[in-house]
Order: C-alpha cells, then sequence, then structure tokens
C-alpha cells in the first residue's frame, strides 16, 4: 500500500489509535488516533534500538510533504542519527550563537557598570570615574565595545586635551585601560570580548601624556601670614565677616601641622584619638594601613579648639547638616586664600609639612614613614608605639617651625638659613604622593 493523498483523506477512526505504512517507503506511516487526529511519522532502528518519531499533522502538512520529511529522517536514523536529538542540538547551537552574539556586543556602558561593580572603591573615587566617563565617553556608553578603535582613541584624547586640557585627557585614559583590561579577561565561547587594549595605541605611538608633578608648598611668608589671620586677625571682635569658619581654619591647621591627606583629616572620629599614646589613628587611608600620627603640641592645641566647635559629634570635623562628617572644604578654602591673599591647594599643605621637616634635618624614610607611604613600610599593631616614637620628631619640629614663623622666636635649626638650597633639592627629588582618589594623574 502506497500512502496517497486521497487514502489519507479516506482514513476514518476506528475508535483506537492505528498505524498505516508505507510499502513503497519503508519506516513511513501514517497514524489515526481513536479521537480521529492524523499525523505522520517514521520508525525503524537507531543503532540497535527502534525508534518512532512524528513529522507533522495532516492536513497541516501534506502527504508529499511528509514522504520527503519522512525520507530524510530515514536517511538520518539508517546512519546512526537521532534526528530528534540532532534538531535539538541545532536549535542549542543556535540558541548559544544568539547569546555569543548577544554578548560580543556588550556596550561600553555596560561594561563599565560591570567594571566599577567588581572593584571596591571610595565614594570620592566612585564618584571621580562616573564623572570622568560621563563627561570623556558619554557619548560611547550605547556603543559596543568591540566598535571601540584604536583611531577612535587616539582621536578622542586629542580632542579632551584640546577643549578639556592634558591632565583630563590622561586622567580619562587611564581609567579606559583600566576598562579595557577588564574586557580582555571576558570570555565569551573562548574568545576574548577584547582581543588587545586599543589604548595602547597612545603608548605605541609614543603620544606625549606626562603631567608635571607639582611641587608648591607654602613659603615661610605666606605660612606667617597665615597663621597672623588665623590666629589674631580673626580672632579680632571687629574682624571684617569674611564666611571663614572656626572649623575651616581647624582644618587647614591640622593638614599642616599632620601631613594628612584631604579625605584622611575629615575621616577621624574623636575615639580614634588615644591621649595614653599622644596620637591619633587614621583608619581609611590610601594605601590601606592604619596610620598613627603623633599629637604634636600644635595639634593638640587645633584639637582642643575643634573640640569646642564639634560638640557632641563622634567627628572632629562635622558635617553642618546630618550626624556624618565634612565632606567638601572647597567653599572654605576659597574663602581662606581670599582673606589671606595666599593661594595654595590642600595638598599643597602635605608638602609644606615634608619640606619643613626635612628642612630641619629629619631623614627622608622618617618623613615618608611620617607621611604613610607604602615605600615607608606599616607599622603592625605591635610596633605601634616604637612606630610613634619614630616619626614623632618630624611633627614636632614641624610645629616648631611654624610657631617660630609666627611668634618670630627662633626653634628651628641653624639649617633653616639655607632654606632655598634644602627645600629645592628635597622637591626634586621627592614625590610625596597625588592627592585623594584619581582627580589628579
Amino acid at each position: 500500500m502506497k500512502i496517497t493523498q486521497r487514502y489519507v483523506e479516506s482514513l476514518k477512526s476506528s475508535g483506537q489509535d492505528t498505524i498505516h505504512r508505507d510499502d513503497t517507503l519503508k519506516g513511513f506511516g501514517v497514524r489515526i488516533t481513536k479521537g480521529g487526529t492524523v499525523s505522520f511519522i517514521v520508525e525503524t532502528k537507531v543503532n540497535g534500538r527502534s525508534k518512532r518519531i512524528k513529522i507533522g499533522n495532516h492536513p497541516a502538512l501534506s502527504v508529499a510533504e511528509a514522504r520527503r520529511e519522512a525520507s530524510a529522517n530515514l536517511n538520518l536514523m539508517h546512519n546512526g542519527i537521532d534526528p530528534v536529538k540532532k534538531r535539538k542540538e541545532e536549535i542549542r547551537e543556535a540558541l548559544g550563537e544568539e547569546e555569543r552574539q548577544k554578548a560580543l556586543s556588550t556596550t561600553f556602558g555596560d561594561l563599565f557598570d560591570r567594571f566599577m561593580h567588581s572593584r571596591t572603591l571610595k565614594a570620592t573615587t566612585v564618584r571621580d570615574y562616573q564623572s570622568t566617563v560621563r563627561v570623556v565617553f558619554g557619548d560611547w556608553l550605547d556603543r559596543p565595545i568591540r566598535e571601540i578603535s584604536r583611531r577612535n582613541i587616539e582621536d578622542r584624547f586629542m580632542e579632551t586635551k584640546d577643549n578639556r586640557g592634558k591632565a583630563q585627557a590622561v586622567k580619562a585614559m587611564r581609567i579606559l585601560s583600566a576598562i579595557m583590561n577588564f574586557a580582555m579577561a571576558d570570555e565569551v565561547s573562548g574568545e576574548r570580548l577584547v582581543a588587545n587594549n586599543p589604548c595602547d595605541v597612545l603608548k605605541q605611538k609614543r603620544v606625549n601624556r606626562s603631567i608635571k608633578k607639582r611641587e608648591d608648598y607654602l613659603e615661610d611668608d605666606d605660612i606667617q601670614r597665615m597663621f597672623h589671620f588665623f590666629l589674631s586677625v580673626f580672632e579680632h571682635e571687629q574682624a571684617p565677616k569674611t564666611g571663614i569658619t572656626r572649623q575651616g581654619i581647624n582644618y587647614i591647621l591640622l593638614l599642616l601641622s599632620t601631613g594628612l591627606r584631604k579625605s584622611e583629616a575629615l575621616g577621624i572620629r574623636w575615639n580614634d584619638v588615644d591621649s595614653g599614646r599622644r596620637a591619633l589613628v587614621v583608619r581609611d587611608t590610601k594605601n590601606g594601613t592604619d596610620h598613627w600620627v603623633p599629637i604634636s603640641k600644635l595639634t593638640q592645641w587645633i584639637l582642643e579648639r575643634q573640640k569646642a566647635v564639634s560638640k557632641e559629634s563622634e567627628w572632629i570635623f562635622p558635617a553642618r547638616v546630618g550626624e556624618s562628617h565634612m565632606t567638601e572644604p572647597k567653599s572654605q578654602l576659597k574663602k581662606i586664600i581670599a582673606a589671606t591673599g595666599v593661594q595654595f591647594r590642600l595638598h599643597d599643605c602635605r608638602r609644606t609639612f615634608a619640606t619643613h621637616a626635612k628642612i630641619n634635618g629629619l631623614d627622608h624614610d622618617v618623613i615618608r614613614r611620617a607621611l604613610n607611604h607604602k615605600s615607608g613600610g606599616s607599622i603592625t599593631d605591635s610596633y605601634i608605639q616604637g612606630g610613634i616614637d619614630m616619626v614623632r620628631p618630624a611633627f614636632d619640629a614641624v610645629a616648631d617651625q611654624y610657631e617660630y614663623y609666627y611668634l618670630g622666636e627662633r626653634r628651628g635649626p641653624a639649617m633653616y638659613d639655607d632654606k632655598r638650597k634644602v627645600v629645592t633639592e628635597f622637591v626634586e627629588e621627592s614625590d610625596f604622593g597625588a592627592p585623594d582618589g584619581p582627580t589628579e594623574f
């Protein structure tokens, strides 16, 4: 019997499932259920095991179409291939390729989000990264990472340098290079998301990305003028209103007397002050280690003044609103510059501390330890007091030198008379680190 269109259309249900087999294409058949549903099948052995496969229903599938499909399936089955498994594998591969292409089309914005999520960064660093990416690469956020070419990067560097300055361009490219390195570590089906870091074009073309290291510090005249304003003019009952607060002054003085970074000084709590050791500890430092700072007589005086300002707050420098610490002293810095006429940055206070420690004959390694540089090593808990005592002379000497500037009584060594030469040589050979976060690369 040959299964034909007329034969299939004539089939009636017998009240039970029935199979009608074709004599001309062995293994091809038509099945009618007790409910009257007609479907096409193929059946034969695959690797020694009987296998029956449904091809499709009639009339959605014609006999001619079913016969062609049956022939193709039987050919696979005679060669030991299960058509059902093969079809599933093809679907799985198609879906896998779709997912693969989707993964390889990851946008710069998506990658940046994953990059940031993978790192433990300070809040200020997170804001700086996000701001830089938004300002410099905002139009790339929806662009597939693979479409960002070496030429795109070179052009964007030059464009940023011309419009926003070289420092901003260099910083942006360092962030972008880190993101591209992150992408190179990603694999999709054994294939790297990005094969090479396209930011390397700047290095390979020897594009000048050097930024002159800042060497600014406060001269003796500047310090004298600031101390005169802080301790005399500001305290006078007829002093003009400048908007400067006692907390703003105390904050600047603490930077000068300790050499702390901006955020390190902001984040100190009163319970970080150890009167027994005559030191305070900074918990959240740039290099991740606790930094013990000896309390000189100047630092002690500053803390006593600030205690009256901070009142019941747990923070030495509390915020005006809320229960956290002061986060941004830019406004006070601007007002102090206007009132004193001394042009300086907050990080200049750190360099000022270092240079004045050197003026007073302190060893280079002691100064580095006093500033909590990685190269200077860390002080473990078992050696805390010894470490404090080792660097204490630097803090005491700086306090004495500042007092000399204000009172005019010589307390520093004779080396002070040759200050200019000492400081110049010291600044040229030293690198006292960048300010907090990636704001200056």
